[in-house]
């Protein structure tokens, strides 16, 4: 019986003052298909008893967010900016059969810009942030890094009403 070890380290800081705020986190993965990455495993053996051996996909991933306050006479405005980079890393083996993972089976990379602007007043809070979101869709060789990518970006627009009570 074949066993798969993986490793999923990461690092995270935060800072907050008054009005500026800044967090951050960067995760280097292997088969981390649950936390939603570029990720998973790959079979790299067949052996001729019909056993498998198999290997981690690995990806590195990370994000940043910025934030200003600004006092208002009423209320405050809070600006945001919001970035995140992810990429497929590939396999350290090559591969021989299945592959097993979340999302497209040809993602390499993907990358979001995202600001934002926030009003709020007492319980009242008023939003809006533009997401554009970027998407490299390749051709995998047999360690499953890809090449050629061609991107395929996405825009939404996103408002947001709120009231705390």
């Amino acid at each position: 019986e074949d066993m798969l070890v993986s490793i999923t380290p990461n690092v995270f800081a935060s800072y907050k003052g008054d009005k500026w705020g800044i967090k951050g986190r960067v995760t280097y993965a292997q088969n981390a298909a649950h936390m939603s990455m570029i990720s998973g495993y790959a079979v790299t053996e067949q052996l001729e008893n019909g056993e498998r051996r198999y290997s981690s996909l690995n990806s590195i991933g990370g994000w940043i967010d910025a934030t200003y306050k600004q006092p208002l006479k009423k209320g405050s405005l809070t600006y945001c900016l919001f970035a995140g980079y992810t990429k497929n890393l590939g396999c350290m083996n090559e591969i021989a059969g299945d592959i097993y993972m979340r999302g497209e089976k040809n993602m390499d990379y993907m990358w979001r810009v995202a600001p934002s602007i926030l009003y709020t007043h007492n319980a009242m809070q008023i939003g809006l942030e533009y997401n554009p979101t970027t998407v490299g869709y390749g051709t995998p060789d047999s360690n499953y890094r890809m090449y050629n990518p061609h991107a395929v970006t996405n825009h939404r627009i996103c408002a947001m009403l709120k009231y705390n009570f």
